[in-house]
């Protein structure tokens, strides 16, 4: 639905749908971004507790629905300010052409670029931040588990066949895991990055 608003407001150019469509159009605007990277953080933590404290399966669906409703709660919050400081104004050399702006809200330029900075923060660097953690942990977690499965293989009674293949079967698809994981941690970071990162220059510029 916000897609469809803002298409409609590139073909207008002027806005006609008045200040409380102004209000909520942006706040749905602002909550879509904020949710879509609060959501791609629930994930990477819920795999990450899947990897580091896999014998809590019990509480993994209680789990996930408080990170989402935290998510959406949050994603709100961030959200609210925009309806606030956006608002209908018209254009003071061109009489009837109204606009959603933020023009006149920011008492100085530092204010703006301070409120700037937090909405960057929260949909971009914070959860970026969030993610490569998580990905981090699962990795280093795999590797431990790794180690451990090699040092008792060198440990091991040799003689017994059937255990040490076992073991080597297991350390293989331990050694795949992390080799998967290690790959699809690089993926999920430099997509993010790829996806956002013209966002944020654009921000700050």
């Amino acid at each position: 639905m916000a897609h469809l608003f803002q298409i409609g407001w590139r073909i207008t150019v002027e806005w006609y749908a008045g200040n409380v469509a102004c209000k909520v159009f942006l706040f749905m605007r602002a909550f879509c971004l904020y949710l879509s990277s609060n959501v791609l953080v629930c994930v990477s933590l819920d795999r990450c507790f899947a990897v580091v404290y896999p014998l809590r399966v019990t509480d993994a669906r209680k789990r996930g629905k408080c990170m989402l409703l935290t998510a959406w709660i949050l994603a709100a919050l961030y959200s609210i300010p925009q309806s606030i400081i956006f608002h209908v104004q018209q254009h003071p050399d061109f009489p009837g052409f109204w606009q959603c702006v933020t023009f006149g809200f920011f008492a100085t330029p530092r204010m703006e670029a301070a409120y700037n900075l937090f909405c960057l923060t929260a949909m971009y660097f914070g959860p970026l931040a969030a993610i490569s953690i998580a990905y981090t942990a699962i990795v280093c977690e795999i590797s431990n588990r790794s180690d451990r499965s090699r040092t008792k293989d060198e440990g091991g009674d040799r003689t017994a066949s059937g255990a040490l293949r076992l073991r080597c079967n297991a350390m293989t698809h331990i050694e795949r895991a992390r080799q998967r994981t290690f790959r699809l941690t690089i993926t999920i970071v430099l997509v993010f990055i790829w996806c956002w990162t013209p966002y944020a220059v654009m921000t700050l510029w």
